[in-house]
């Protein structure tokens, strides 16, 4: 009888301990869905294509681009339009241009005129329309001795204000006079006060016209002495140089001294080896039909 106990309660020892390490078995399982966690932290992201461009976003632009808000500089005008404007030839020839602005009138432009032919040195005038109406006569003797005629505007405006329809009446109203008084007009042009901007160079451009600058400044028109003249204009002389002078200006405007440093100047650049030219000449390879 106590031997039946006995196994009685080791079988039912047997089967608690069955169904403890069961429960235990099940509890330590692993999940099936539950995703091993990366051990080193790495996220792995798929390669892209070898021969695919990565795309790379513009960067956002305050008020726009640099060629909608960027203004350019006289300098650089110069550069894009260099079939267009002149400023000086670049050549080892001793050649030099005397330019003359504003002309013509009744006082300084003959007394110029005079120191040219006493020299027998050509030069380019740069007319005013309205100058050139009141001195018909001073007109034809610039061409009459074989000096070259530009212009400079019938009324002195600056020109890069005006309209594109503003600047061809101008432009077109000096050649009316011109091919009236000397029987021959003019595509090279000098803008008042050497202002220029893109959309007058492009005006200037679709005429056939050129623009023609300068390099070397006397700055005669802030009234200066001979002295001071051909100090601004000696040192700076090189070959193909353009030397801006005038041969009229304002009311009491005095020229003087441009007409006594011009007396010096020429004579002195000619021992230098310096031939003077016209812009037509000196530019006659780079021009078409300079004076019409």
């Amino acid at each position: 009888m106590v031997g039946r106990k006995l196994s009685l309660s080791f079988i039912i020892c047997l089967i608690c301990l069955i169904l403890i390490s069961g429960c235990e078995f099940i509890q330590s399982a692993p999940d099936e869905e539950e995703i091993p966690e990366n051990p080193d932290n790495i996220v792995k992201q798929e390669a892209a294509p070898p021969n695919e461009e990565p795309i790379v976003e513009s960067p956002e632009l305050g008020d726009g681009s640099e060629k909608e808000h960027r203004e350019l500089t006289p300098e650089a005008i110069v550069k894009i339009y260099g079939d267009t404007i002149f400023r000086f030839k670049k050549d080892s020839e001793r050649i030099i241009a005397l330019t003359f602005d504003d002309g013509p009138d009744a006082n300084f432009t003959p007394k110029i005129l005079d120191v040219l032919k006493k020299h027998g040195v050509p030069a380019t005038f740069f007319i005013i329309g309205v100058n050139a109406e009141k001195n018909p006569d001073n007109l034809k003797r610039i061409t009459i001795e074989g000096h070259d005629i530009g212009q400079h505007g019938y009324n002195h405006y600056k020109m890069s204000n005006l309209t594109p329809e503003e600047i061809n009446a101008e432009l077109d109203k000096v050649n009316i006079l011109l091919k009236e008084q000397t029987g021959k007009s003019t595509n090279i042009f000098r803008p008042p006060y050497g202002a220029i901007d893109p959309e007058l160079v492009e005006t200037v451009k679709a005429r056939g016209d050129y623009i023609i600058l300068w390099d070397i400044d006397s700055l005669d028109w802030r009234g200066l002495d001979k002295n001071q003249i051909l100090k601004n204009i000696l040192p700076e002389v090189h070959p193909g140089a353009i030397i801006l002078q005038h041969s009229a200006g304002g009311p009491g405007e005095d020229l003087t001294g441009t007409i006594e440093a011009l007396d010096e100047l020429i004579p002195e650049l000619q021992t230098a080896g310096y031939q003077f030219v016209t812009i037509s000449q000196m530019f006659e390879s780079k021009m078409v039909n300079n004076q019409k």
